[in-house]
């Protein structure tokens, strides 16, 4: 794990080829996290997504089930399109003890990339 900002990260792989909701970071139940209360949430540092199919589809970020975070989402071009984040000092905060899930519009079709996250 990398550091940033003192804060002990953690990189994931995506890899998601199934249309709807997708979740990609499970907040952990034990290993000490169940113990921070109500503030404990993931937080997102940075993340690159990339279309690697040759269909154009749209990608929402949620908190949770039932929050979109980036409204109706962002639509990948076919054969490369990507969206990305550097959230250096300020990272994008789910609400407390919510997952991070990636809804894709379009079922069989690749969307490939990493997400760097901490909890706390």
């Amino acid at each position: 794990m990398a550091a940033i900002s003192g804060k002990a990260t953690q990189r994931i792989s995506v890899d998601v080829a199934t249309s709807g909701d997708n979740t990609v970071i499970t907040f952990p139940t034990t290993g000490g996290f169940d113990n921070l209360g109500p503030r404990g949430a993931i937080h997102v540092t940075h993340f690159i997504l990339q279309n690697t199919s040759d269909t154009a589809y749209t990608v929402i970020v949620k908190d949770g089930t039932s929050t979109n975070m980036n409204g109706d989402g962002f639509l990948l071009a076919a054969n490369g399109g990507s969206m990305s984040f550097d959230g250096g000092p300020t990272p994008l905060v789910l609400s407390s003890k919510t997952d991070l899930v990636l809804n894709v519009s379009v079922n069989a079709k690749q969307l490939s990339g990493w997400i760097i996250y901490y909890i706390e």
